[in-house]
């Protein structure tokens, strides 16, 4: 829509310092200029980007007073005015969706014809002057956030919503929000029916704003590797695919492969300090002199070049279990080793990266009578250095009974000291799918889920959790139910979770069958996780390669995810998903 243009004179001098009071308007115009901005409490300047967001608040152009060009450059710019809630409904020209406004500037799509009728009459969908519909372009659709849709008349009070925002500065004044995905973690959304894509297209889904892009060979099935749940390179551009028993780099702008995992290789880890480095190991007892080597691959020449050579007595790796990443910082890959000789002797590995230099230390618990642990090659499920390089994380495999739990001291998530593998604490105490990562504070995080008497939460614990097994998690993020939640992805550094559920969404139940974000920065025990709700994935979950396993990218910018787009075929699709902000 063209802006519009209002041809003013200065009509006194201006007080170059001027707020709205002595204006006696909070509206300004530049000369020379055709915009109009709103000047709030603070004496920014938000501009009114169309005729249709002006009107919703104002009804003709004599509150607007014309300053000087030098004037006007006093006053920063801040963002775009929105339009005031339930005054107009608005829809973008390329869907069909019409949105019902709602404070704080929330887009809540209305799902029928009865419903927008019902609200605004019979007029409903014709343009001003004759009917509240309003076009509103893409390029301001980002002022927006999305909420959930309105079922019922009954859900949306026009007179309501418009009296929340008696004034401009009280939408300004809010915190702005995502123009994409859903914030209520309560609705309950249907799935738009979507065709699965083209290898290279993608699906846009208009209930989250968002497209998903198949990525994968078109001959092949695929999902992000399993044995390395970060599988995107430092920024952004390269991601790791198992792909029919083979894994693979995949360029994410050509889609090209750009290097294959040699099957004398194990366990790749991206170098996460540089854009193009892999690390990995020597395949158990393959090499000449029967030892473990560890080697660093630029993916994109194929140059290879030998890091270091495990010492004896270790001449084989407890593959998996020794499959997460590596520290942020790229200082630190922990593992489990041992020789093949002794069977369940293994000692957990610290490898400085940086100096190529080991620490070895047997794995001890000892905050049950200083045992050690009965069986490591069967009892433990994953060894991982935390993000920051502070600690080891060891999650065990948890006994059935709590009398067994008790007397097992090597049970649920376990912190020791990265050097020495002291014992420093628990964070968990079940073998729930979990992941670290690092909040808004810096402290490093364990999130998982945890079965208590009311159901199932979503929870948090700051890193070294506490020496008193059964203190249990220090922050309780979201009430979920069970199934809901298949895997977690917390890595993205910036106090949020990337989350997908296994179950397809066919009971109209809140974030099944979803992917989507949870915040992890709650103060108190109880308070609700902030929450956006991002895509269906579509995929039926029926067999582990089929599940989403979503992995977020190190920026933040972009989720990767598997999906057999509801057919259980045994296997999958990769899929990623751009988020714009």
């Amino acid at each position: 829509m063209r802006l519009f243009v209002l041809i003013l004179f200065v009509i006194f001098l201006f007080p170059p310092t001027a707020d709205a009071a002595a204006l006696g308007s909070p509206l300004i115009s530049c000369q020379g200029s055709s915009a109009v901005y709103y000047l709030d409490r603070q004496s920014t300047r938000h501009a009114f980007p169309n005729e249709a967001t002006y009107f919703s608040w104002y009804a003709d152009f004599s509150r607007i007073t014309a300053i000087p060009t030098y004037a006007c450059a006093k006053y920063p710019l801040g963002k775009n005015a929105t339009v005031r809630p339930g005054i107009v409904l608005l829809k973008i020209p390329s869907i069909p969706t019409v949105y019902a406004v709602s404070a704080p500037n929330t887009l809540r799509p209305i799902e029928s014809e009865e419903i927008a009728r019902t609200l605004y009459g019979d007029s409903w969908n014709l343009p001003g002057p004759q009917g509240p519909l309003r076009d509103l372009s893409e390029t301001f659709f980002a002022n927006y956030v999305k909420g959930a849709p309105l079922t019922a008349a009954s859900d949306f009070r026009p007179s309501d919503e418009s009296a929340a925002c008696a004034n401009l500065d009280e939408c300004l004044s809010l915190p702005s929000a995502l123009s994409y995905g859903f914030s209520d973690p309560s609705a309950a959304l249907t799935p738009t029916n979507l065709l699965l894509p083209l290898p290279g297209a993608a699906a846009y889904d208009p209930l989250f704003s968002l497209s998903a892009k198949r990525i994968s060979d078109p001959l092949k099935f695929s999902h992000p590797t399993k044995e390395t749940p970060e599988p995107f390179n430092a920024d952004g551009t390269l991601v790791l695919l198992d792909e029919d028993e083979e894994t693979v780099v995949r360029d994410l702008h050509t889609l090209a492969t750009v290097y294959r995992i040699p099957a004398n290789r194990q366990l790749p880890k991206w170098d996460p300090t540089s854009a193009n480095a892999l690390y990995f190991f020597s395949e158990n007892n393959a090499s000449d002199d029967n030892k473990i080597h560890l080697y660093r691959v630029q993916v994109r020449t194929g140059i290879e070049e030998e890091i270091g050579v495990m010492p004896s007595p270790f001449n084989r790796i407890r593959t998996a279990v020794s499959r997460n990443a590596i520290s942020q910082d790229g200082k630190w890959l922990v593992f489990l080793a041992g020789h093949i000789d002794n069977e369940g002797i293994w000692s957990m590995i610290a490898y400085d990266l940086k100096t190529t230099s080991l620490v070895q230390s047997t794995v001890i618990v000892d905050h049950t009578a200083h045992q050690a642990c009965d069986d490591l090659d069967a009892d433990l499920l994953e060894i991982q250095p935390s993000p920051l390089g502070h600690f080891a994380v060891l999650r065990w495999e948890t006994p059935e009974t709590p009398e067994e739990k008790s007397a097992d001291p090597c049970t649920g998530v376990e912190i020791h000291d990265l050097k020495t593998g002291s014992y420093l604490g628990h964070v968990s105490n079940h073998p729930f799918a979990g992941d670290m990562g690092v909040n808004k504070n810096g402290d490093e995080i364990y999130v998982t889920t945890n079965q208590t008497r009311t159901g199932l939460r979503l929870v948090s614990t700051t890193l070294p959790g506490s020496v008193r097994f059964q203190d249990g998690y220090t922050h309780e993020l979201l009430p979920i139910q069970e199934g809901r939640v298949g895997s977690i992805s917390c890595h993205s550094g910036n106090g949020w979770c990337a989350m997908g559920s296994n179950k397809p969404a066919a009971e109209n139940t809140p974030l099944l069958g979803e992917l989507f974000l949870v915040g992890t920065d709650t103060k108190t025990l109880g308070a609700p996780a902030p929450t956006n709700r991002l895509f269906f994935h579509r995929s039926s979950a029926c067999v582990d390669k089929s599940t989403p396993r979503p992995a977020w990218s190190a920026d933040g910018s972009k989720i990767l995810f598997a999906s057999d787009w509801g057919i259980c075929r045994g296997r999958s699709y990769s899929f990623l998903l751009p988020l714009p902000h």
